[in-house]
């Protein structure tokens, strides 16, 4: 009578059935060793002792990562929605992703595409792929450790803009 969800059992602390039923906002949660889980939190302290969410990791990532007597925390420098960096074979081979020194930019035109960012990248390989909007979520990993979520539209557009 509910999603597939993981509980993980808490040392006592105050009740929380925020913030309740499914489908909410992901978070990134740290763990053991700075270890990075993106939840989607269902309850954060259901009877003070269950902490209850989604996730798309497996149950031995998530085990490994909240292992008993570690404090779960937001994690560092994450924006949120973030999860753990994705695998790298999902970017084009000889595609590099390395930033130019300009700050990417927010492009609204309704009219012509779907609401983006746009990020300049030193010279790469040409990549329109995946093309489109609305592709599958993909974690990047950047300076610090900071990851984020994108839905890339284009790897390397010109060989020169992501």
């Amino acid at each position: 009578n509910h999603v597939d969800r993981f509980k993980c059992m808490l040392q006592p602390t105050t009740f929380s059935n925020q913030p309740g039923g499914d489908g909410n906002d992901a978070v990134a949660l740290q763990g053991e060793d700075g270890c990075v889980i993106i939840v989607q939190p269902i309850t954060w302290a259901w009877d003070g002792d269950a902490f209850v969410f989604e996730s798309d990791e497996d149950l031995n990532a998530i085990n490994a990562c909240f292992a008993p007597g570690v404090l779960i925390s937001l994690g560092p420098m994450t924006p949120s929605p973030s999860i753990a960096p994705s695998d790298q074979s999902v970017i084009p081979k000889d595609v590099l992703l390395l930033r130019d020194g300009s700050d990417c930019v927010f492009q609204h035109n309704p009219s012509n595409h779907v609401d983006r960012f746009k990020c300049m990248l030193q010279p790469t390989t040409f990549s329109n792929q995946p093309g489109g909007d609305g592709n599958d979520a993909v974690a990047l990993q950047g300076e610090d450790g900071c990851v984020i979520i994108v839905q890339p539209i284009t790897w390397a557009w010109d060989g020169d803009a992501f």
